[in-house]
């Protein structure tokens, strides 16, 4: 369809936070950052007794024999909604963001699966060697702290969707509310504007590079 209306209050004025996917934290803020980003994972609860956990933005993954690593191969042709193309090193600075003690999310604690995670979360690194991002092969490689056969399902979550280095450029380790955080996504919907959080009105418009 073209415009999306929800007519969900975004909580208290107090309670507002972000709909930036490395920051988010309210449920109803949350619906519109999976409105706006797509991640590599997604569950499809068609069966809601039985969710089944599918590609999304990558196309496959595999797991090495232990499942301490992980390489996941994402989709040719994919954008951004501001024609930015789709590359592993999106997902690189996105979780290298999430975890980094300046943003201080509070779902950071996730990144400490990733080897090195946590030495992220306290500020002792910015960058992971253990997230390897190779944009030519359209591969992104992890290593973990220690096996974790549940890791595709786990990047399913906001913290792990993609940023555009438009995006990052603009904000970088900063975050807060409507334009104040990441706004380019790579789902369905794109945004057209945010009043101030007291407010709580957000548009979002079709996303012609879906």
């Amino acid at each position: 369809g073209g415009e999306l209306v929800d007519y969900a209050q975004l909580a208290s004025r107090g309670d507002n936070t972000s709909f930036d996917p490395q920051a988010v934290q309210t449920l109803d803020e949350s619906q519109i950052t999976t409105a706006l980003w797509d991640g590599l994972t997604e569950f499809d609860f068609t069966d809601t007794c039985n969710p089944q956990l599918k590609p999304q933005v990558a196309e496959k993954w595999e797991a090495n024999d232990d499942a301490t690593e992980y390489t996941f191969t994402i989709r040719d042709g994919q954008e951004f909604s501001n024609g930015e193309a789709i590359k592993p090193s999106n997902f690189k600075i996105a979780w290298e963001r999430g975890g980094s003690a300046e943003l201080a999310s509070s779902y950071g604690y996730l990144m400490a699966y990733v080897k090195d995670g946590s030495k992220l979360l306290d500020g002792s690194m910015t960058t992971l060697d253990s997230i390897v991002a190779d944009d030519d092969a359209m591969t992104l490689t992890v290593t973990l702290e220690e096996p974790n056969a549940d890791f595709p399902a786990i990047v399913s979550f906001p913290l792990f969707y993609p940023i555009s280095k438009a995006d990052y450029e603009k904000v970088g380790n900063t975050t807060g509310w409507g334009t104040k955080g990441i706004t380019i996504g790579n789902g369905p919907f794109k945004l057209e504007s945010a009043e101030a959080p007291d407010s709580g009105e957000v548009v979002l418009v079709r996303n012609e590079n879906w």
